[in-house]
């Protein structure tokens, strides 16, 4: 995007319920530079795009790629508890390959923290045999929960890191200070979205993509479906940006649903880039 040094992308849940082939078009329409894709349900109750080695939904996405010139270096996202069947990631992890993606976005969800960091040391070993480093994910209101939790976790690794999310860093308590402190080899990736300054409560007609409940808790509701565009809110995200490492790969993740029908997914994502442009020239200066 013109006007910033560093580049920026957009991840897959601002707008979920957007095919991967289309949701590469849009960005790159917009003026993102690379898009991370959800090849992978968080949960039973999200609907997947069909996106299996071969499908002809990848074989599009990969057309895509190719005429825009947009990368793909995030796949996402695996659930990562104590009944995760590790070797059947493995098919994922060969259509991340194939998009080229070097990052995959990992949830931790195992209560005992020494069994996760075990399991995602062993996932780490196997996703980078296909050049995919696994990134855990500290979400405020799950297990993995803070910077510190998620430092621990990937330390433990033989290769994985962290994903910094500046919604999740800041409603755990976490400061741009923190992730300053950070090792920045554990530092690959972070996604950047505004934020009021405390949780709302849902909206009674709240719905959530790809048949995902959105009868949540607040702070889940939020980080699922009610995040705002960088300016929007009132989070401090050039400190975040000023602090995270000069190699950090930057994407948006702002799904709001209202936003969304209101102004057309073009306009949207057309405001995003602008507000991300805005912000990173604010880190800069």
């Amino acid at each position: 995007m013109s006007g910033t040094v560093r580049p920026f992308g957009l991840d897959h849940l601002t707008m979920l319920d957007t095919s991967p082939p289309e949701l590469v078009r849009l960005a790159a329409a917009a003026g993102f530079a690379h898009v991370g894709l959800r090849i992978h349900a968080m949960d039973a109750t999200e609907q997947p795009w069909p996106m299996a080695p071969g499908s002809p939904m990848l074989a599009e996405t990969i057309a895509r790629r190719d005429d825009t010139g947009t990368s793909i270096p995030v796949i996402e996202v695996l659930l990562l508890d104590e009944h995760t069947d590790i070797a059947a990631v493995e098919p994922y992890l060969q259509v991340g390959a194939v998009l080229g993606a070097s990052i995959l976005y990992v949830v931790g969800q195992d209560p005992d923290l020494d069994r996760l960091a075990d399991r995602f040391a062993a996932l780490t070993t196997l996703a980078l045999t296909y050049g995919i480093r696994p990134v855990v994910e500290p979400m405020a209101y799950r297990p993995v929960c803070d910077l510190a939790t998620a430092v621990s976790v990937a330390s433990r690794s033989q290769g994985g890191g962290v994903l910094v999310d500046a919604l999740h860093l800041l409603r755990s308590g976490g400061t741009a200070a923190d992730v300053a402190t950070t090792d920045p080899v554990l530092l690959p990736v972070a996604q950047l979205c505004d934020a009021t300054a405390r949780v709302g409560a849902p909206p009674p007609d709240a719905v959530a993509a790809r048949g995902q409940s959105a009868d949540v808790p607040p702070l889940q509701w939020e980080a699922r479906v009610g995040r705002l565009l960088p300016g929007e809110g009132a989070l401090p995200l050039a400190e975040v940006v000023r602090a995270l490492p000069a190699r950090t790969l930057l994407a948006l993740e702002a799904p709001n649903f209202g936003a969304l029908r209101e102004h057309g997914p073009e306009r949207f994502l057309a405001e995003a880039a602008r507000r991300m442009d805005l912000l990173l020239t604010e880190a800069q200066s």
